[in-house]
């Protein structure tokens, strides 16, 4: 899981969100930091952000834009503790742009 969020991670589309964010799994958890359009990895044990995935690879289709994220909140499959607007912040600084099949 980090090693995708570290490939996927864009700077420019992170914009202006500076936060922690704790990725929660059913067995274990990730922390990450996002401040100053940088990506880091924090030694701690809570965070501002809190979303609730099912398993990293449900996260990874979700960060990446495979999996709709609006359906898996409205289906319960995706829960956050709010902050709505920074949970799409954190999205879409790892969706990958989509191109034109050619």
């Amino acid at each position: 899981m980090r090693e995708f969020l570290e490939n996927s991670f864009s700077a420019t589309a992170a914009g202006d969100l500076a936060t922690d964010i704790e990725m929660r799994f059913p067995e274990h958890s990730l922390f990450c930091d996002i401040r100053n359009n940088q990506l880091s990895f924090p030694d701690i044990t809570a965070a501002d952000l809190v979303l609730y995935f099912q398993s990293p690879e449900q996260a990874c289709g979700l960060l990446s834009g495979t999996q709709d994220p609006i359906a898996a909140f409205m289906e319960s499959r995706l829960r956050a503790n709010g902050h709505l607007i920074r949970v799409f912040q954190f999205f879409a600084a790892f969706a990958q742009p989509q191109t034109p099949e050619q």
